[in-house]
């Protein structure tokens, strides 16, 4: 906590002092989520966008799309497990020598995600089944 010395003037916090003469400045109110950014916020969020395109799309900031996923109670599901077709297209495009950053692209996963399972099934360059 911060000490104020002794004979210090306590200046409020919405006025500034100019030339000597105290000018009001009010603070900018909370920036409200539009009902058209609410909209667009649930819609990428539901379809598993990431805080950063969701940030992009809104224009609002990282900060404030984590403030509003726990304002709403919502959260993610740490894991989200391989289904039969994103398995095949992982491993087609593997075979196919494409990038990992370009095949969690198309799975819509992390690459960390895409990384793990590559290892996984032995399909990386570094496995001896590679």
């Amino acid at each position: 906590m911060r000490r104020i010395p002794s004979g210090a003037e306590v200046i409020e916090p919405n006025l500034v002092e100019t030339m000597g003469e105290p000018i009001g400045i009010k603070t900018p109110p909370a920036n409200h989520w539009t009902q058209k950014e609410l909209e667009t916020f649930l819609t990428l969020y539901h379809k598993r966008a990431t805080y950063r395109e969701i940030s992009r799309k809104t224009g609002r900031g990282m900060n404030s799309i984590t403030n509003k996923v726990y304002a709403l109670g919502l959260h993610r599901v740490r894991y989200k497990g391989w289904i039969e077709s994103e398995l095949a297209t992982l491993i087609r495009m593997k075979l196919q020598k494409k990038p990992n950053k370009e095949i969690a692209k198309k799975l819509n996963r992390t690459l960390r995600s895409v990384n793990s399972k590559i290892q996984t099934l032995g399909l990386s360059e570094e496995s001896p089944n590679g």
